[in-house]
């Protein structure tokens, strides 16, 4: 089985990708930009509002697929730079506060 949850964007066909894709049991979700639903920038200059949203929009298109928080076995963060790690980490605290998987803070 293989399902597919779109991100909204005009470039998934020719570009090649999709928000998140379930194969069988396990669902993978592509890197993640902090966009509103219209394709804007949200929350520039912000890392810890930039990071809530895109986990906000992680965690739809995992639910999307079946998917729930506690099945989530790793994360990853990217940010520009590393001493922004501590609002990056206060919005991932938010979220997976319960299930606690690791989260390499990546630069």
């Amino acid at each position: 089985m293989r399902k597919l949850s779109s991100s909204g964007s005009p470039f998934e066909n020719s570009i090649g990708f999709s928000r998140a894709c379930r194969v069988g049991p396990v669902i993978a979700v592509a890197g993640t930009a902090s966009l509103s639903d219209s394709g804007e920038t949200m929350h520039k200059g912000d890392v810890y509002g930039q990071t809530k949203r895109c986990l906000e929009l992680s965690l739809k298109a995992i639910d999307e697929l079946g998917g729930c928080t506690e099945g989530i076995v790793r994360t990853r963060i990217m940010l520009k730079d590393i001493k922004d790690w501590e609002s990056a980490a206060k919005a991932h605290g938010e979220i997976f506060s319960t299930s606690n998987p690791p989260v390499p803070l990546l630069r």
